[in-house]
């Protein structure tokens, strides 16, 4: 920052072509493209006038024009109106000068006398265009984003409708190491901006020319409501977040790289959001990653690692640990150096490519005999595997998948789990949590195994070109899972009745403070009424003659027991089951709330409150005999505050090194399209309370508590977390909506802005269309 950023006359934030003249002739690190401004009032008046003033600038006949909005609202210290009006590119001649105005006054409505309309000459040739942001534009923590777009078109990133776009973020405290060195005078031309204007919270449009001149588009404030967190609080919490990732890169008893997931094998940002608070993070802790996850994988044929926890803690941010998940999923019969090897290859090879870190088990390690293995393993064998290897990894999942397929051993006995669970219920908070997770949980992952082994023979047979993607719609839309008869259940009983089934469900499925669908039946429900037809019968899949001879010819060739129609038996079964498990065991999470619920009660602590609290310090305190809150009270500002830093933290989705807490390139998702269907529609954003019914729905994450949305109209779906094989990317499947899961935050945000979308799932493509 400038010594000189206090005596300096502030340029004060205002509309956006007086911001950019107040700043024009003051800058340093970038240039403010010549323009011309007026009121809408004098157009109106005397439209003559202005044109002859816009053709007065001597800038204005030498290329094209663009007409931008400059409402008195738009960008203000107390409110932010961005994307809200239009601006008109590519702008030539007087007639398309005085379309382009039009246009403009048009998007304002009912227009302010103070409303103005921006015309400058048109970026052209430019070499990065894009946004900058002097402080995380959710939290406003002290970090600087930047996303940017290399090409000509200064579009790309404002509007959402390219794929190219690039994230950097980094702290500000600190030089950065992996921002491109063409796009590092930003930082200068932030910081200059922050002591022109004295305000830290802001946002800016970019440009860089042909000869790497930053041109500054655009100002305005930044209007975000969280508190400020100390920098000098957030400074230590990453240097402890270093140190420890330091710590455990070095100290892993696996081979390979250690990384870090929130989107690998459970996957958090999926299950319990980005940024959980304490209680649903412990929850899930205690009931999946720390025991669960692999107990039930070793009993289905896996490689035996309990006692060694899935997930770990960075900062109130929970990731997956990826070397455990890597090795979890080599087979029990394979040896111990032959995994050490595998271990490194998957490693490395995620390394090279991080955009694959959501779909392990579809791209990177291989868990199962899903067709073709023996041409897959050639990978392993052109990487200096040898034919021994392959054959002894390849023996191994061909009798493990065997196993699962059949059943007996596995999805079989774990259905039977959770059928019994239904009888056994405990009123002691201790023993419905070690309840829920042996009878519930454990039985639940079983399931979930059987079903991504099912999901993964499916689409061997569709590369094999045995199966069409009308036919997976078929498989899919046959299944009859819970969805389908909770859709079928609303139109037919009653209200009550109704609630008796599936008022456990609720959005968030360990968050206390969600409310379920008997606490709340109007939000989720209005609308919906009784005999409405919301899905409509589908066909039973069946095997045509060509079909069921081709998948016998395969099953023979790749070793896979039984006959082509118990194979499509065991897929249907296991990814109906998956769904039927989940809701079961949804069912016992729901119970553990409600206790969760009545002790919060007891206390006069509210939902809210409670959810600071891990449940360990819950349990501790109930077995203590304490009836005083006062003990817990302090423990809830406790991790308030430290909820409150967590906040404040920005990690990627992917971590790699240890400088990756302070500065990274967010890496780009990859969508996994569900369905082969094509809708253009409104969007609308769930969390803020958009009315769905015949839009695109946007949501981050999805689990059961999610499936209302299916009964409310929705034309599309998109979620910025979930893989191909996700809660959400199965129902869609089955009820033949289209739908992109795992689009990432980035561009999850940006659809946010929009106003409506093209989803093409069939040439995989979503483009803003307003």
């Amino acid at each position: 920052m400038r010594d000189e950023s206090d005596i300096i006359e502030k340029v004060p934030f205002g509309s956006k072509a007086g911001t950019l003249m107040s700043l024009s002739p003051k800058l340093s690190t970038a240039r403010v493209l010549p323009l011309f401004r007026f009121a809408v009032e004098d157009w109106r008046n005397d439209q003559e006038s202005v044109l002859q003033s816009i053709a007065d600038q001597p800038w204005s006949s030498a290329g094209p024009l663009i007409v931008r909005s400059s409402a008195k609202g738009e960008d203000s210290a107390t409110q932010s109106l961005a994307g809200q009006f239009t601006s008109v590119l590519h702008v030539l001649g007087r007639r398309g000068i005085v379309d382009a105005v039009e246009q403009v006054i048009e998007s304002y409505g009912i227009s302010h006398r103070e409303d103005e309309v921006l015309v400058q000459p048109e970026l052209e040739n430019a070499r990065f265009s894009g946004v900058a942001f002097n402080c995380d534009p959710n939290s406003g923590a002290p970090y600087r984003v930047i996303s940017w777009y290399e090409g000509t078109d200064t579009t790309k990133v404002t509007t959402g409708s390219s794929e190219d776009v690039e994230t950097w973020v980094g702290v500000i405290h600190r030089v950065p190491s992996a921002l491109p060195p063409a796009l590092r005078p930003l930082l200068e031309l932030l910081d200059e901006l922050e002591a022109l204007t004295g305000e830290h919270r802001f946002e800016v449009e970019f440009g860089v020319d042909a000869n790497f001149e930053v041109i500054l588009l655009q100002a305005r404030p930044l209007v975000i409501a969280s508190p400020e967190v100390s920098i000098q609080r957030h400074i230590e919490v990453l240097e402890g977040l270093e140190d420890a990732l330091t710590r455990v890169q070095s100290g892993t008893q696996f081979a390979g790289t250690r990384m870090f997931s929130t989107m690998t094998d459970w996957n958090p940002a999926e299950m319990i959001g980005e940024k959980p608070r304490p209680l649903a993070a412990s929850l899930y802790r205690f009931l999946i990653t720390d025991q669960t996850w692999c107990a039930s994988r070793q009993s289905y044929g896996y490689r035996d690692l309990r006692g060694v926890p899935l997930m770990v803690d960075l900062g109130g941010l929970h990731y997956i640990d990826v070397l455990a998940s890597i090795n979890s999923f080599a087979p029990s019969a394979v040896s111990e150096g032959l995994v050490r090897r595998l271990s490194e290859y998957y490693s490395a090879k995620l390394m090279k490519s991080p955009e694959l870190h959501d779909k392990i088990e579809f791209e990177v390690v291989y868990t199962c005999n899903a067709f073709g293995l023996d041409d897959d393993l050639a990978e392993l064998r052109s990487a200096g595997f040898t034919q021994s290897d392959t054959d002894e990894l390849s023996q191994a999942l061909i009798n493990l998948t065997n196993e699962v397929i059949r059943g007996d051993a596995t999805w079989r006995r774990d259905r039977r789990l959770i059928e019994e669970s239904k009888t056994l219920q405990s009123s002691d908070l201790g023993d419905a949590l070690t309840l829920c997770r042996d009878t519930g949980a454990f039985p639940f992952a079983g399931l979930a195994r059987a079903g991504f082994v099912g999901r993964k023979l499916t689409l061997g047979l569709v590369r094999a070109g045995v199966l069409s993607s009308s036919d997976v719609e078929l498989l899919m839309g046959g299944l009859h899972t819970v969805t389908q008869e909770m859709i079928a259940d609303l139109q037919r009983l009653a209200r009550e009745d109704f609630l008796g089934l599936y008022g456990h469900l609720r959005p968030g499925t360990y968050d206390i403070c969600a409310a379920s669908y008997a606490e709340d039946p109007e939000r989720y429900f209005e609308g919906v009424h009784l005999g409405e037809k919301v899905v409509a019968n589908v066909e039973p899949f069946q095997l045509n003659d060509a079909q069921e001879r081709a998948i016998a010819l395969m099953m023979a060739r790749d070793h896979i027991g039984g006959t082509p129609h118990d194979l499509i038996n065991f897929i249907q079964s296991s990814m109906r089951d998956r769904e039927w498990g989940k809701f079961e065991y949804s069912r016992q999470i729901s119970h553990l709330l409600s206790l969760l619920i009545d002790f919060a009660d007891e206390l006069n602590i509210s939902r809210d409150d409670l959810s600071y609290l891990p449940i360990e310090s819950i349990l501790t305190h109930q077995r203590s005999g304490d009836s005083s809150r006062d003990a817990l009270a302090r423990l809830i500002e406790v991790g308030r505050a430290q909820y409150e830093v967590t906040s404040s933290i920005l990690l990627p989705s992917l971590i790699r090194t240890a400088d990756d807490v302070y500065d990274f390139l967010v890496p780009r998702a990859t969508p996994n399209f569900v369905t082969k269907l094509r809708v253009i529609a409104r969007v609308a954003d769930v969390e803020r309370g958009d009315d769905v019914d015949g839009a695109i729905a946007l949501i981050s994450s999805a689990d059961p508590g999610f499936d209302w949305l299916f009964t409310a109209g929705i034309v599309g779906l998109i979620t910025a977390y979930g893989g191909v094989n996700s809660h959400m990317a199965i129902r869609a499947q089955e009820l033949g909506i289209p739908t992109a899961t795992g689009v990432g935050p980035n561009r999850f945000a940006s659809y946010r802005m929009a106003h409506s979308i093209e989803l093409d799932c069939a040439a995989g493509f979503i483009r803003v269309t307003r």
